[in-house]
């Protein structure tokens, strides 16, 4: 029988005189327990640093958001304000052609909302502060693009949600609001890309090429349906050259004139600004309104150029007809809301004009020049007013004002002068619903 010792560890006592031995596999197990308990221990502390890490870096961009919201919202009170100089102080200074762009759009009130550049687009919120506007920086931290929400309605009321990036460089004590760079239109290999459909070359920043063809596309389908309803003779001929479209991603003098509406054109090539310089569509609907936005202003200009190519003299008759036939497919209505009621409020300077048939004279293109009236809105209600007429076509307005063309210029196809008191009734009855 073995003696016992007492031993002073926390394992109690030891047998003496008895040889004991010990399992292999159990030392391997406390091997392997010790193990685990260090790669605990080890990940903990990983995860400790990475925490750390990631806190640090966390509060680092809380901060730096702050400070890029502050900037925008200097550049929104400049808007608000009017205030040149305190624009003028948070900008880039890069680029002097882009800085003076940015003071014409404060001017016009479109410098944080310029998706009303497109005629048709007006701001629902304007110079509203963005609500909840997303920040991102690049891997340096030296360059952010904040992203916010901008609400508009077209001419018919439909409401269409454009997202629009503002770019801001990190500056000696201040983020500055810049120009997108080129890395920001696209890949270095191919910052532009340049396709072709059956009536339009056109071209793009790669960034934009696919919203790009969703609106080539939309307009070439109208254009078909044009075709097929006899609307106006624009499908695609011999005589018919290929448009030059060019999506820019510059905001000049021709887009900043476009949103006027005061183009001039006498060639075959139309600059419109890209989708992302004025906001992406933020749902498919969005998209859809957005493709039909550039679509009244494209319109309108490709018409009167496609004519001009043909020999045609433009003037404001024709091109209402042109925006009748254009705008009724898919039932769109040719006029604003607004254009009704700028043609009841002169309405009797209109028909005096009308009865005295007072031209100016004609400007160096041959287009004649009106007295007092707004030409524009009045000739496109006449012409809703004359397709009343069963059976007539818009072609048809056309073609019997070429053939009558020594006749004086408000033709009596368009508004015989015996109807004036019906077209009174109607612009009032139309504006009365356009108000409603």
């Amino acid at each position: 029988m073995g003696s016992f010792n007492w031993h002073d560890e926390e394992t109690g006592w030891e047998v003496k005189g008895e040889e004991t031995t010990q399992d292999p596999s159990e030392s391997i197990q406390t091997g392997s327990r010790r193990l685990r308990i260090w790669a605990v221990l080890g990940g903990l502390l990983l995860a400790a640093l990475v925490w750390a890490g990631w806190w640090q870096i966390s509060s680092v961009e809380d901060e730096l958001e702050e400070a890029v919201l502050e900037s925008w919202q200097i550049i929104v009170s400049s808007e608000q304000g009017q205030d040149v100089e305190l624009l003028l102080n948070q900008l880039s200074g890069r680029d002097a052609d882009w800085i003076e762009t940015q003071q014409q759009l404060l001017e016009i009130e479109k410098l944080t909302g310029r998706g009303a550049l497109l005629p048709a687009l007006t701001r629902l919120d304007p110079l509203d502060p963005p609500v909840a506007p997303q920040i991102v920086f690049n891997p340096d931290l030296t360059e952010a693009i904040l992203s916010h929400s901008v609400r508009y309605k077209d001419g018919w009321g439909r409401e269409i949600t454009l997202v629009q990036d503002e770019v801001f460089r990190l500056g000696s004590d201040r983020w500055l609001y810049s120009p997108p760079g080129p890395d920001y239109w696209g890949d270095a290999a191919a910052r532009t890309e340049t396709k072709y459909s059956p009536r339009f070359a056109y071209s793009a920043p790669t960034r934009d090429i696919e919203t790009v063809e969703n609106i080539v596309d939309w307009f070439e389908n109208r254009l078909d349906a044009l075709c097929v309803d006899g609307y106006f003779e624009a499908c695609l001929t011999l005589s018919t050259p290929q448009v030059e479209l060019n999506f820019t991603p510059l905001i000049n003098q021709e887009i900043l004139a476009a949103s006027g509406n005061g183009y001039e054109l006498d060639q075959l090539e139309v600059t419109l600004p890209t989708p992302s310089l004025i906001g992406l569509p933020a749902t498919e609907s969005d998209r859809q309104l957005l493709a039909e936005a550039y679509g009244e202003q494209f319109f309108e200009r490709y018409l009167i150029v496609l004519m001009s190519y043909r020999g045609v003299a433009i003037d404001p008759f024709l091109n209402a007809v042109n925006q009748y036939a254009i705008t009724q497919v898919n039932g769109m209505s040719p006029l604003n809301l607004s254009n009704y009621q700028t043609v009841q409020d002169g309405i009797d300077r209109i028909e005096t004009a009308f009865r005295q048939n007072r031209v100016l004279g004609q400007d160096t293109n041959g287009i004649r020049q009106f007295m007092d009236i707004p030409v524009r809105s009045t000739f496109r209600i006449m012409v809703q007013y004359r397709m009343q007429t069963p059976g007539l076509t818009p072609q048809q307005l056309v073609d019997s004002h070429l053939l009558n063309d020594s006749a004086p210029f408000f033709p009596e196809i368009l508004l015989p002068a015996a109807e004036w008191g019906d077209f009174r009734r109607f612009v009032e009855t139309r504006a009365a619903i356009a108000n409603s």
